[in-house]
């Protein structure tokens, strides 16, 4: 049998660190601007959550730089909210990521996220036709001035990357992976959607 050093040593051959790193360096990466952090709020369903958020933030005289937003999902939203949303984020400078949907929760098959099971597989979207409704909620929400969305799919991830390639969405879209999509667990899964994703593996 291998013992752990032995396990590690081939992990590292593969290029996969054997081990966490835990007497972690000090990092010279910062952001644009020179900044080490950036304050980032979840759960900004509404405009009047983010109403509420920016007059707090006033108050304490905190940065915010990022909001996840409609976390429930855009759809609850009509066009006018979301204006009014893609406004304030405006003019306070504030990064919002949309949360498209909700779909696979009201999606046939849906019991599978209330189950142990399901809920370890994320919240993908089942079906050609779930996807083609996010992206066209996703639309609505680029016209209301949005250009950030979470997502929670592998497969959605691959055709949007795509769509702003070709540039059938505005190129300065950023998309974040969501926790939900069951991924990002370590550098080896990591390193396997980004091959799928660029299509130079084919099965990841």
């Amino acid at each position: 049998m291998h013992g752990i050093a032995e396990i590690r040593n081939f992990m590292e051959k593969l290029g996969v660190p054997g081990r966490d790193l835990y007497d972690l360096p000090d990092s010279d990466k910062t952001f644009q601007d020179g900044a080490n952090y950036r304050i980032e709020i979840a759960g900004i369903e509404r405009a009047t959550t983010m109403e509420a958020m920016i007059d707090e933030a006033r108050k304490r005289k905190v940065t915010i730089h990022r909001a996840i937003a409609t976390v429930g999902g855009s759809t609850f939203c009509d066009f006018q909210e979301l204006k009014a949303m893609a406004r304030m984020a405006y003019e306070e400078k504030i990064e919002v990521v949309m949360t498209v949907g909700p779909r696979k929760t009201w999606d046939a098959g849906s019991k599978e996220t209330s189950t142990n099971e399901g809920m370890m597989q994320g919240f993908r979207l089942r079906g050609s036709d779930s996807i083609s409704y996010w992206v066209a909620d996703m639309m609505r929400n680029i016209e209301a001035g949005f250009r950030g969305f979470l997502v929670y799919d592998e497969g959605v991830l691959f055709i949007v990357n795509k769509m702003r390639e070709e540039g059938f969405i505005p190129r300065e879209t950023i998309f974040k992976f969501s926790v939900f999509g069951g991924y990002c667990s370590n550098i080896e899964s990591i390193k396997c959607l980004r091959r799928w994703n660029d299509g130079t593996e084919k099965e990841a």
